[in-house]
């Protein structure tokens, strides 16, 4: 029971009383000091933990017996409420953010001040940021993918949450392992151009003749939203970049075997 209780604290969100006190509870219905001496909660907290468990609906009150909901129950409702909060949530950060921006976007320098000096972005949040912002901004996008395939349910969600109608995405990925039959459907939806190559040497973003980001291999960390990249916005670079990425591409193959 000890892992159930680990698991009751972590993952949902009661405190030890509390854990002990439903899984006390779960085994036969009882009065609270009985409760108290069954679960080892010393008295003088068994009524707030009876509380608190009652309001997060994992017990309820029969007479003098507090009876444990049914843990599929119990477990269901805490994660329906979990996710009624996150919805919130989401909805006033969307909100906020829609504000900020607007006060925002008068301000922001234009492409054409930017530095053409390389950034080093650290973290897959600070390159899927990046990756959003040049996806919304370009119209011919190619990827190549190696080590970002570990983490291909990030880049995922921004390429089924951005509109892609018009432009042209293209993605190189490596022969081994083969891409699954969801990964394949979803490919097709978006009408993403894919092809496969045999030697995969690291992950790179080109965007139309201005945009590139490079993958930095890290060996002493191969966890993968560890990851560091190198983006450059530099027309000549970009364009001497595609032509490579070009070339690889014509002699990728167009078909290939899904797992």
């Amino acid at each position: 029971m000890e892992e159930v209780e680990s698991e009751l604290r972590d993952k949902f969100g009661l405190n030890s009383y509390e854990a002990r006190g439903f899984l006390a509870l779960v085994a036969a219905p009882m009065k609270p000091k009985d409760l108290a001496t069954a679960a080892d909660i010393p008295m003088p907290r068994i009524y707030d933990t009876l509380r608190a468990l009652e309001m997060k609906g994992f017990i309820h009150q029969s007479g003098e017996l507090y009876v444990a909901e049914s843990p599929n129950v119990a477990l269901k409702t805490y994660l329906l409420g979990h996710q009624r909060s996150f919805e919130k949530a989401r909805e006033s950060k969307e909100a906020s953010m829609h504000r900020i921006v607007e006060l925002l976007q008068p301000v922001v320098a234009s492409k054409d001040e930017l530095s053409q000096e390389p950034v080093l972005l650290r973290g897959i949040d600070a390159i899927a940021g990046r990756f959003f912002e040049i996806l919304s901004t370009s119209s011919d996008v190619t990827l190549m993918v190696r080590k970002a395939l570990k983490v291909k349910s990030v880049f995922s969600e921004y390429l089924e949450a951005f509109p892609l109608s018009g432009k042209r995405i293209r993605l190189l990925l490596p022969s081994k392992p083969p891409i699954n039959e969801r990964d394949a459907r979803l490919l097709s939806r978006l009408k993403i151009e894919t092809r496969f190559y045999d030697h995969p040497v690291l992950d790179m973003m080109v965007a139309d003749e201005l945009d590139v980001v490079l993958g930095v291999p890290e060996r002493s960390n191969d966890e993968p939203f560890s990851a560091v990249a190198l983006w450059v916005r530099n027309p000549s670079f970009a364009r001497s970049t595609r032509a490579a990425i070009d070339e690889i591409w014509d002699e990728s193959s167009k078909r290939k075997g899904k797992a």
